[in-house]
């Protein structure tokens, strides 16, 4: 307008990608989702990919780490499948669009923890999740027909990531929702509330 209205013009508007959805689609099938810990599923996943060749599977983090760790299970050199990626991604440089765009994250963390980070960001941005079951994980929390619950046997739980997959079951929206639910219950006041013990 301020150069008039013979001057030729398009608008190309401006990115913002951090309002992107994440479905710009993923050479993974699966995405482990959590630091490179046996205890919060590596050597699992490894073995978990073993058992399914067919499928590619992004483990991010450095891969002398990877190895080092998952052979600290049994004193073993650990030798990596070959449909098993290892890549250090983090979340702002591409791991949250492999999360958001494989048709499975990974979240079988064994650590007791309060809650679990990677799970509810996996919840959030792909909804289809796969844990494994645990006695005193966060995933005990989740709604029993939100999550796909793996055996702790990798063989096992193979066999139910290939009928997951192979029904193309879709937990994107109600994961979501969950999650929405889920933040707002967080009141971290209430661990001083309690700490100061009862108002007089």
């Amino acid at each position: 307008k301020h150069l008039g209205e013979h001057v030729r013009r398009t608008v190309v508007g401006m990115r913002t990608d951090e309002f992107k959805l994440m479905r710009e689609g993923s050479n993974f099938d699966l995405v482990f989702h959590g630091e490179e810990l046996n205890a919060k599923g590596l050597r699992y996943v490894i073995e978990l990919a073993r058992a399914l060749p067919e499928l590619r599977v992004l483990i991010p983090a450095e891969r002398s780490s990877v190895l080092r760790e998952a052979s600290l299970v049994d004193g073993r050199e650990v030798v990596l499948p070959p449909n098993v990626v290892v890549q250090n991604f983090r979340w702002e440089s591409g791991l949250s669009e492999h999360i958001g765009a494989c048709r499975l994250a990974l979240c079988p963390s064994q650590w007791p923890a309060p809650v679990e980070g990677a799970l509810l960001k996996s919840l959030y941005f792909n909804g289809n999740v796969a844990v494994c079951e645990s006695s005193l994980g966060f995933e005990r929390e989740l709604p029993s027909d939100l999550v796909l619950r793996l055996s702790i046997d990798p063989t096992k739980a193979a066999r139910s990531v290939r009928e997951f997959l192979a029904a193309e079951i879709c937990h994107r929206e109600r994961a979501r929702r969950w999650v929405d639910q889920y933040r707002p219950r967080v009141n971290l006041a209430e661990i001083f509330a309690f700490a100061a013990g009862p108002a007089k």
